[in-house]
């Protein structure tokens, strides 16, 4: 039994292929958490863009009130009663598109807008609610006055 232990031709061998295999199970870790890291930084940067696709589309058609076409703003249609339908934007520069719908609402002397914009870049989407609360002047000139803007 003594000859059996004190044997030890192969040991280095053994010794070798245990530290390989272990250095190639901490090599196979390294290397899935960096995948996985990669992978969520990619997600977190398409989630971005698409945030700023849908504030940039909130952004224009809140310009798009007060811009006149003919003398006529999209604000004053909205009193009108007109409806607007739901409009795509897609920005330069594959920078990615946003979904833009407008609803006008009236209770006694305040208005509501509320700007619903979806913004897409890739495979990642994002919602912003843009909310613009109106006084109306309650003098002869029934014009819309800003109380507040909420995000």
């Amino acid at each position: 039994m003594k000859k059996l232990l004190k044997n030890e031709k192969g040991a280095a061998l053994s010794f070798v292929i245990m530290t390989l295999l272990v250095l190639f199970i901490m090599a196979s870790i390294v290397a899935s958490l960096a995948q996985a890291n990669i992978k969520q930084a990619s997600s977190q940067e398409y989630g971005l863009q698409a945030h700023y696709a849908a504030r940039s589309g909130a952004e224009m058609a809140f310009e798009a009130l007060w811009n006149e076409k003919s003398g006529n703003t999209l604000l004053k249609s909205l009193k009108n009663g007109s409806k607007f339908s739901e409009q795509s934007i897609t920005f330069p520069d594959d920078a990615g598109s946003a979904k833009v719908t407008i609803n006008y609402t009236k209770k006694d002397s305040d208005e509501l807008i509320e700007i619903h914009s979806k913004g897409s870049y890739k495979n990642a989407t994002r919602n912003i609610v843009l909310k613009v609360y109106f006084e109306v002047d309650s003098e002869d000139t029934n014009k819309s006055i800003l109380k507040e803007i909420v995000w």
